[in-house]
């Protein structure tokens, strides 16, 4: 995917923060939104503004959400049928106080800091890739909703990758889709 934003994190330091992605349709490149994130917020249902053309919710928890809660055809919700928890939330916690400290003390000899705070973020990294493989299997079973009951789309298909930017491009290409064909 040829974009100028940043790659999609499931990094559970950036739960329930919107991030920019994009998806092509019709030989068009559309940016969009995505957030990941533990509980349902009526926030991700708004009706989306400035340049974003479309908004993908991905949950890590069931929840009871149907297409009333969703302002705009071009926002789509996967929720999963049981609970994906990241294996580092613990960890990404103790990295930050590290960094804090860190800065707090900042001394010529921080080296063994640094050396633990580069050690806590390979870590977090390969804990973002598990929790990509444990979110591709809960959400192969899980549910889409969206506001537009044209919009099909098989959670097979959508998460056989276990890339997460390809989910975000196949679910906003069929929202593009949906809202442009109808």
């Amino acid at each position: 995917m040829d974009t100028n934003f940043p790659a999609f994190s499931v990094s559970h330091n950036d739960f329930g923060q919107i991030q920019s992605v994009s998806a092509w349709r019709a030989g068009w490149l559309y940016e969009g939104e995505a957030v990941i994130s533990e509980i349902w917020s009526p926030a991700f249902g708004a009706q989306l503004t400035g340049s974003a053309s479309f908004r993908v919710v991905l949950l890590t928890a069931p929840a009871r959400i149907n297409s009333n809660d969703l302002s705009d055809n071009r926002i789509g919700v996967w929720n999963p049928v049981e609970n994906v928890v990241h294996p580092s939330r613990a960890r990404q916690a103790a990295a930050q106080g590290v960094r804090e400290q860190a800065a707090i003390y900042r001394t010529a000899s921080t080296a063994s800091l640094d050396d633990l705070t580069r050690a806590l973020d390979r870590r977090a990294a390969a804990d973002d890739e598990i929790f990509a493989g444990y979110l591709q299997e809960a959400m192969g079973s899980g549910r889409f909703v969206s506001a537009d009951s044209t919009v099909e789309l098989e959670s097979d298909a959508v998460f056989q990758s276990s890339k997460p930017a390809e989910w975000l491009t196949a679910t906003g290409a069929a929202l593009l889709d949906a809202s442009y064909i109808n």
